[in-house]
């Protein structure tokens, strides 16, 4: 057995533990390349964005297309360009 396969099996058998491992490798990483607040705001930002694209799966997110009308009417009432 080669490492690729001894790879491939690992993440098989155990897919959270690989998981966290490659996330805490990327943490490890991006806080020695780049420092603890920016590596924060940067996660702050994806879990932001994770938890509206949730709940816009499931429904329960807001209507984009109900903002993208309200945008366009503020602007049409203001003499602006639409999108």
């Amino acid at each position: 057995m080669n490492f690729i396969d001894w790879c491939r099996e690992f993440i098989y058998k155990h897919p959270a533990t690989s998981l966290g491992l490659l996330l805490g490798v990327l943490l490890g990483l991006s806080f020695a390349a780049f420092g603890f607040w920016r590596t924060f705001v940067v996660g702050l930002c994806i879990a932001i964005g994770l938890y509206v694209g949730v709940k816009v799966d499931a429904g329960e997110g807001p209507d984009f297309q109900a903002i993208k009308e309200r945008w366009q009417n503020r602007h049409k009432k203001q003499g602006g360009h639409g999108f």
